[in-house]
């Protein structure tokens, strides 16, 4: 499928790496294929990093929809899957304006709404919920 089109040269199937963040600053786009996942960290670390992302989702992955403005701060890809995602792919290589403005857009997405330290936060407290709970039943 590559090579129909026209991105054999320009896309690379990579195994898993440990180190993944110094890939991912070698990328110039991120796809998430996953049809099965919860809310994607691996997508969040890319677009932290302001690269766009190409993410297929479906009814068992959630939070992508909440990460990501279709258009705006990535593409997502709903359905027909493999001819929609190779058409992205190309469009962002053929279009290095809206690929920086779709990595751009991500990163303050990110930045602005997905913070790390709030994250955290709101696991340390639904954490203290089910501590407090459980000493409540005792």
């Amino acid at each position: 499928m590559r090579e129909e089109y026209g991105l054999n040269d320009r896309l690379i199937f990579m195994d898993y790496k440990e180190n993944i963040q110094d890939y991912i600053n070698n990328f110039d786009i991120y796809i998430s294929t996953s049809l099965w996942e919860g809310m994607s960290y691996s997508v969040q670390e890319a677009m932290a990093l302001g690269k766009p992302v190409i993410a297929m989702t479906s009814g068992n992955v959630s939070g992508l929809k909440e990460l990501i403005i279709n258009g705006v701060s990535g593409i997502l890809i709903e359905e027909n899957y493999s001819a929609s995602v190779a058409e992205n792919i190309r469009s962002l290589v053929n279009d290095e304006a809206y690929r920086k403005k779709l990595g751009a857009n991500a990163m303050e997405r990110e930045r602005d709404h997905f913070q790390e330290w709030r994250t955290a936060e709101d696991m340390d407290k639904m954490y203290l919920k089910l501590y407090e709970s459980k000493n409540r039943m005792n």
